[in-house]
């Protein structure tokens, strides 16, 4: 297999410097001389440096032969930062990324396959739909780290003042519901349309609700710019340029700037996932708001995302490297962070927690696991993303119709995934 243009140069760096898939580090097998180090780089901060800090802590007073070094990576750096870490050597022993990117790095050659760490019990405690991001190429490449999926969060006030029962069930619904809120330099929708993953991640169940898909069944071409896609793209357009139900903003707009709109009257509607809910308790908490299934278009549909923990090929001790994986995954320490970010507990064994159950929105959430699907699992995903934000926004600044804009992207693509084979 090829590999994607954009790091073709980037895996060549890696064989020169000994990180092909295949190279495994020699040193992984040398009885340490003292206390061993894993280096770890975790996405995120606030809450995610909260946690990971207590966490090692905890980790080292157990295992005083282990010390964890960790650095703090902003999420919007990330994946740069562990693809040049990759090309060049010099990465951490151990990190959390977003799932998307874990095929990607696998394919470079830059990540330890897990398989040997695995036992049955151990893998079938995980989410099928969790479990599945984390395959490629009949390897598994890392572990389920934090798992959600998306729904409608709507203000329940503003949906009684507009005469409103039941919050929007369908696509019309939906339109009405977000044309009858927006009044008063109050909107309908916060729709999130800066140009980045972002952007994607909240139209993509647009696309599956409108019986689309975004590639062909074979990955060998894009699908997003049939029919379907067309038509879902179109329907995101109109709310924003011909109902005016968005607010002007929404090109400029990242899902954190939809939060906020929703939390201070800006707009009555917003689309996102569990770890809204702490903002909202911190924020606002008298809000009155409630969750719901995204609004059915064809069928039902939500997009579900998860994070992985990864081990880099060039860990220097890949058995500490695992007890790190292991102990942060476990689960009592998956479920705590499922509490502590608002994700859903990605170990079946946490899924009737009472904390979890109890919460009707969480419910919701919950429940959509039956209707959620994931992104296809390709290295050239990232691209793929790009491009499809990119033909998403310049579709919404009226620079393109959804059908060029759509067509351009799945040109390019095409381009990439002949490439790749």
């Amino acid at each position: 297999m090829n590999l994607p243009v954009a790091w073709k140069r980037l895996a060549a760096t890696l064989a020169l410097t000994g990180l092909a898939a295949g190279c495994a580090s020699t040193s992984s097998s040398e009885a340490p001389s003292g206390p061993v180090t894993v280096n770890v780089w975790v996405m995120g901060d606030g809450v995610w440096k909260d946690f990971y800090s207590r966490l090692a802590n905890r980790f080292h007073t157990e295992n005083p032969d282990i010390q964890v070094q960790i650095d703090f990576i902003p999420w919007d750096q990330g994946h740069e930062k562990l693809i040049t870490a990759a090309a060049s050597g010099s990465g951490p022993d151990v990190a959390t990324d977003g799932g998307r990117w874990t095929a990607e790095l696998a394919a470079m050659g830059a990540l330890e396959p897990l398989d040997r760490y695995l036992t049955p019990a151990y893998r079938n405690d995980f989410v099928e739909a969790a479990w599945e991001t984390t395959q490629w190429n009949g390897h598994t490449w890392g572990i389920p780290q934090g798992f959600t999926t998306t729904g409608l969060f709507y203000r329940t006030d503003w949906l009684r003042a507009i005469g409103c029962e039941h919050p929007p069930q369908n696509w019309q619904e939906f339109k009405d519901v977000a044309k009858k809120m927006t009044q008063h330099h109050h909107f309908g929708f916060s729709l999130v349309g800066d140009n980045s993953m972002e952007t994607t991640m909240c139209w993509v169940p647009f696309l599956w609700q409108n019986g689309g898909d975004l590639l062909t069944p074979d990955r060998q071409h894009a699908a997003f710019n049939s029919e379907a896609g067309v038509q879902a793209l179109q329907f995101y357009v109109d709310l924003y340029r011909k109902d005016h139900a968005v607010p002007a903003s929404a090109l400029s707009t990242k899902r954190n700037d939809s939060h906020q709109m929703f939390l201070h009257d800006i707009a009555g509607m917003t689309a996102t996932g569990p770890w809204f809910f702490s903002e909202i308790k911190r924020e606002q908490p008298d809000l009155k708001y409630a969750v719901a299934p995204h609004p059915v278009g064809k069928q039902a549909a939500t997009l579900a995302t998860t994070d992985h923990i990864v081990m880099l090929k060039t860990a220097a001790r890949k058995q500490a490297a695992w007890k790190w994986i292991d102990y942060v995954t476990n689960p009592e320490n998956s479920q705590a962070w499922s509490k502590t970010a608002g994700f859903i507990p990605y170990r079946k064994s946490g899924l009737h927690d009472p904390n979890f159950t109890r919460d009707p929105n969480y419910q919701v959430l919950i429940s959509a696991t039956q209707n959620a699907r994931a992104y296809p699992t390709l290295p050239e995903w990232p691209q793929i993303d790009n491009l499809l934000s990119d033909a998403i926004q310049t579709a919404l600044a009226g620079k393109r119709t959804p059908k060029e804009a759509l067509d351009d992207a799945a040109q390019e693509v095409d381009e990439i995934l002949a490439d790749s084979n």
